[in-house]
């Protein structure tokens, strides 16, 4: 519906939109918009890229990291793949530190949550 005027109702013969259509990077920002949405400052932030998703945070350590990925952008993520109906692919998916030493003291692993599986 468009203001007053509604279409009558039609069968979609060939759904979604071809590899390559001009139009699917402009429709993929609306479709992952709400995954995105964060502010980008010194404490992190998230990007996407057509079908690319990066989310960082900075902190002391990498523990301290580690954490703020498991209890703020995971449940976000997790969130969204459940409403949008997106599967994220766990082989293509990276979990990295930087730091401004040489060596890294501690490292820690990233933890399914029990909300949800996850889907990467």
């Amino acid at each position: 519906m468009v203001g007053r005027y509604e279409s009558p109702v039609q069968d979609i013969h060939f759904a979604g939109i071809p590899q390559g259509s001009p139009l699917s990077p402009i429709l993929y920002v609306f479709y992952n918009a709400d995954l995105v949405d964060m502010e980008i400052d010194k404490k992190g932030g998230a990007i996407g890229f057509v079908d690319d998703f990066n989310a960082w945070v900075t902190g002391p350590s990498a523990e301290e990291n580690t954490i703020a990925i498991q209890q703020k952008i995971l449940p976000r993520v997790e969130a969204w793949a459940k409403e949008s109906g997106a599967i994220f692919e766990a082989d293509k998916t990276g979990f990295i530190h930087f730091t401004a030493t040489r060596q890294l003291r501690q490292t820690s692993a990233l933890t399914q949550t029990e909300a949800a599986p996850l889907n990467f």
